[in-house]
């Protein structure tokens, strides 16, 4: 792979080829670089035009698995057209680790250690990331949209099950009390964010105050989402939703139409 100037760490629906090539077709056949980005956490945080996106934040102890996209001048440009909302932010090399060998950044940064920069020939390297200004936890005049969850997991799958499931382990704010605007304030473990209750007559465990808080709409025959694939969404529904339901069992079964 060719050094360009800049790499995009993208962490949602970046992650999938078929959004990024909507906003510069330039890449739809251009290779990306699975990684993993410690310091920083994945979060449903950005309400826009009545649905909530994926956004991310900075937090000692997290990690976020995503993909480096090389892009040039313009086409960082044109992203930094797309993702409004969201200012661009620098991301140090020794924050991230390649998921696959042979590594093509070490290959290409061999000489740098610790440097956010590197000079590469005639190239000025940068690794950004897109953190979200104002972050908000979902609502129920902005939800989650399942087709929006729908192009994040395409991307996902296509590396990997693994990365999927890495996905949505790490993917916090799904619900209101798993936002916690304040993370560094102390640990918060998503297994206790409520008390957990066992209903006989139901097979997933329910939580305590959670009937109101899940605000995630099943939008397939209908997508909500701009960028959206219907075609592919309702193809592989049933796959994607194995899927949820294996990593995400208390929150799925609360979607609505």
């Amino acid at each position: 792979m060719s050094p360009l100037p800049h790499y995009i760490f993208g962490y949602g629906s970046l992650i999938c080829p078929h959004s990024r090539a909507l906003t510069a077709p330039t890449l739809a056949q251009r290779a990306v670089i699975p990684v993993r980005v410690q310091g920083l956490e994945r979060i449903w945080s950005l309400p826009f035009r009545g649905l909530t996106f994926m956004g991310i934040r900075q937090r000692r102890q997290a990690e976020c698995v995503g993909v480096l996209i090389p892009v040039n001048d313009e086409e960082l440009a044109q992203f930094d057209l797309r993702e409004l909302g969201y200012d661009r932010t620098p991301i140090p090399f020794e924050a991230v680790q390649e998921l696959q060998e042979p590594s093509v950044l070490q290959r290409i940064l061999s000489s740098s250690s610790s440097s956010s920069q590197h000079s590469d020939g005639n190239h000025q390297i940068q690794i950004w990331v897109y953190v979200q200004q104002t972050p908000q936890p979902v609502s129920k005049e902005s939800p989650i949209a399942q087709s929006y969850v729908d192009i994040i997991l395409r991307g996902c799958i296509s590396i990997s099950e693994d990365f999927a499931k890495d996905f949505l382990k790490t993917t916090r704010g799904w619900h209101l009390h798993d936002h916690d605007l304040h993370p560094d304030h102390h640990d918060h473990d998503d297994s206790n964010s409520n008390i957990e209750i066992r209903d006989t007559n139901h097979p997933t465990p329910k939580r305590l105050g959670d009937e109101h808080s899940v605000h995630w709409v099943d939008d397939r025959d209908n997508p909500l989402y701009v960028r959206a694939d219907k075609e592919y969404s309702q193809a592989n529904a049933h796959y994607l939703d194995q899927i949820l339901r294996e990593h995400r069992p208390e929150w799925i079964h609360r979607k609505r139409i």
